[in-house]
């Protein structure tokens, strides 16, 4: 979820990176959430910036690593399909 002064710009997307065009000249607090119960802690950023005329601001956000649960179940994801191929069939 991203908003701008409290103002929901998006919500409920999977996404990468976000693009925020047209925000008005001025000061701004830009709050950047994402509560994957993949991550060892919810990813919370907060930001002020101050868009001037004609000017655009890359912000970079760090996610927090991954937690042993999802790593558990990549690991076993790519492990079970060949477990079919492994195990002899009873012919």
């Amino acid at each position: 979820m991203v908003t701008i002064n409290d103002q929901l710009v998006v919500d409920g997307k999977f996404a990468k990176s976000v693009t925020i065009l047209n925000v008005p000249n001025g000061d701004h607090v830009i709050h950047y959430t994402a509560d994957n119960s993949f991550y060892k802690t919810p990813l919370k950023a907060e930001f002020p910036i101050k868009m001037e005329k004609g000017k655009s601001m890359t912000k970079l956000v760090e996610v927090p690593p991954y937690n042993t649960g999802y790593w558990v179940l990549i690991t076993g994801a790519l492990i079970l399909p060949w477990m079919f191929f492994l195990v002899p069939s009873n012919q």
